[in-house]
């Protein structure tokens, strides 16, 4: 099989999982606002923000290096050195997860209320999805684990299938037989519980990895050591997606943060687009850079840039010109956040564009580089945040995530041409590009006339109507040899759905 019909194998199976996980926890959300409203829903989003980056950190970049070792030394064909790396990574991801899991519990009373100075049950919530981070720790690391071997059907099943669906679960349960502030914490627990054990059952079926030498087989210290500098970057990393709900609870109150929250969740819709082919590109990256292939690579990377550009357009478009519609699925009080989806729309492509960029700096070694880039993002982030929501507010939060986004973009394409002089630039991306503007043509010229109709019929509507328009363009105006392996391997792939 060769690579692009690879990456479009592997893409197409993450972009099943990414719609069907996007929706599912986008249809979470939605429920989830309309039940407790906008202040519980803000506690809910401080909690989760909090313990997203506890658990970035009690990760110690081990999921991003179990990645890159798994791959690099299978392509050595160092079976030995593959089992001894994964159960390095799981071990010390484990405990590193229980010493912060007390710390979130042990802070749980000073964040809630000298921080954030919220709600009192607030602490409840850290509490309670404090005692998720080891099971989502040991979940990650392995199902990043199981991506090194160029499969991503596990991890996928897993974090994108099994885990919006037990969060659905939970919450459906919550609603017909408990109250509302369970529903906040019953589904994060029951879809660790149950996420774990299916992500542990593959890797097992995958590597024959057993539990006893994951406690007894040596550390593997290369891997520690170049996952280090991993830990930083995805802990700032991780802190500039959720730096703009954390700053909003420091300024503002947790209403705010509610309203803020569902235009965030919106943005997984175009995201998905980059994590589908930005998952068979890191370890495909990490092979070549192996055997110094640099033609391929180059090749690789403008081809996987062309398909998330391409890709992810019409459903930018849509979030840019409609966003009221977007937001009333949320509630009519989700209303005011409308100006956020327009401008984290932006902010969201061009993360989306070059966070293969950043994947490949971090694939060919180049960890610290990466580490820094991000806190110069990071850095400038809080900054123009610090300026701006006081003074603007939601919309403040979101101009500064667009800035940090605009200067990650700049830093990491430099570095891509500067070091290993590749670049993602092509005369291909015209094609997109014209096909965009006239979709954005068509669709606000029918803002008249759809606007007034039921917000799923206008949102359906204008849906189809961007596909069928988009990809009409695209089908005109010739697609290439990779483009249509593409095609035809994605549509192979939903046959046998």
């Amino acid at each position: 099989m060769n690579k692009p019909t690879k990456i479009a194998k592997e893409a197409g199976i993450t972009l099943f999982g990414e719609s069907y996980g996007g929706f599912t926890r986008f249809l979470f959300v939605g429920l989830l606002s309309r039940w407790v409203g906008p202040r519980l829903l803000g506690l809910y989003a401080l909690a989760n923000a909090v313990t997203r980056i506890t658990g970035v950190v009690a990760t110690l970049g081990l999921d991003r290096g179990i990645l890159r070792f798994v791959s690099y030394y299978r392509s050595l064909q160092d079976n030995r050195r593959v089992l001894a790396s994964m159960a390095t990574a799981v071990r010390i991801g484990f405990y590193s997860a229980l010493v912060v899991m007390l710390l979130q519990i042990g802070f749980s009373g000073i964040l809630t209320r000298y921080v954030f100075h919220a709600d009192p049950y607030l602490k409840v919530l850290l509490i309670l999805f404090g005692l998720s981070l080891p099971l989502g720790v040991v979940m990650n690391i392995m199902g990043f684990a199981t991506q090194g071997y160029k499969l991503l059907k596990y991890k996928v099943a897993v974090t994108q299938i099994i885990q919006p669906t037990a969060l659905l679960a939970g919450l459906a349960f919550c609603y017909w037989f408990l109250t509302p502030k369970t529903g906040l914490i019953v589904p994060v627990l029951l879809a660790s519980v149950i996420s774990l054990g299916f992500i542990w059952k593959f890797l097992q079926e995958l590597t024959g990895i057993k539990a006893g030498p994951i406690f007894s087989e040596p550390t593997d210290n290369e891997l520690l050591k170049f996952s280090s500098p991993l830990m930083f970057m995805t802990i700032i990393s991780t802190l500039m997606h959720w730096i703009d709900i954390i700053m909003l609870g420091i300024f503002l109150d947790s209403e705010q943060v509610g309203l803020y929250h569902p235009a965030v969740r919106t943005m997984g819709i175009i995201r998905m687009f980059m994590l589908a082919f930005n998952g068979i590109f890191s370890p495909m990256i990490s092979e070549l850079y192996a055997k110094k292939n640099f033609a391929e690579m180059g090749r690789l990377f403008k081809l996987v840039f062309r398909w998330i550009f391409t890709f992810a357009q019409p459903f930018v478009i849509v979030l840019v010109l409609y966003p009221a519609k977007v937001m009333l699925l949320f509630g009519p009080r989700f209303v005011a956040g409308k100006d956020v989806v327009r401008i984290l729309a932006v902010a969201i492509l061009v993360q989306s564009l070059t966070g293969i960029a950043g994947s490949l700096l971090v694939m060919i070694g180049r960890t610290k580089l990466n580490l820094y880039n991000i806190m110069a993002a990071a850095g400038l982030n809080i900054l123009l945040n610090i300026i701006l929501i006081p003074r603007m507010g939601l919309i403040g939060a979101a101009w500064g995530t667009v800035g940090a986004m605009l200067l990650l973009a700049v830093l990491r394409i430099t570095e891509c041409m500067t070091i290993v002089n590749l670049h993602p630039f092509q005369l291909k991306l015209i094609k997109p590009l014209f096909a965009a503007i006239l979709t954005t043509g068509v669709l606000y010229f029918m803002k008249a006339l759809v606007a007034p109709w039921h917000t799923v019929l206008t949102l359906i509507t204008v849906m189809v109507v961007a596909g069928l328009v988009y990809g009409c363009v695209i089908y005109a105006l010739k697609l290439d040899d990779d483009d249509l392996e593409v095609i035809h391997s994605m549509t192979k792939l939903l046959h046998r759905k």
